[in-house]
């Protein structure tokens, strides 16, 4: 039996390091983009089984954008998505 992925779109590299260290743990491989774009591309080699993704990236997509645009990818609507980002904001206060 294969390993699952998990693909870790992540710009900090500290923080992709960190997250690529404890998956690889639990016996995942992983694929690491630094962006939304190297996402994609990363995306066009396999379907991986997990997908974990910061909300503020570097050049044209978020994270938020990547996530819907990798949803209209066929099959990709059963791949789950987890959002991590280090933005301290809740929005407007209510």
């Amino acid at each position: 039996m294969s390993e699952p992925v998990a693909l870790v779109v992540e710009d900090d590299g500290v923080v992709a390091a960190m997250v690529r260290d404890w998956l690889r743990e639990d016996g995942w491989e992983v694929r690491l983009a630094p962006t939304a774009d190297e996402a994609l591309d990363l995306a066009d080699r396999g379907r991986p089984d997990l997908v974990l993704l910061d909300l503020v990236l570097p050049g044209g997509f978020d994270g938020a954008a990547l996530a819907a645009h990798l949803r209209l990818r066929p099959g990709w609507d059963r791949v789950p998505m987890v959002v991590m980002s280090s933005r301290n904001d809740a929005g407007p206060a209510g």
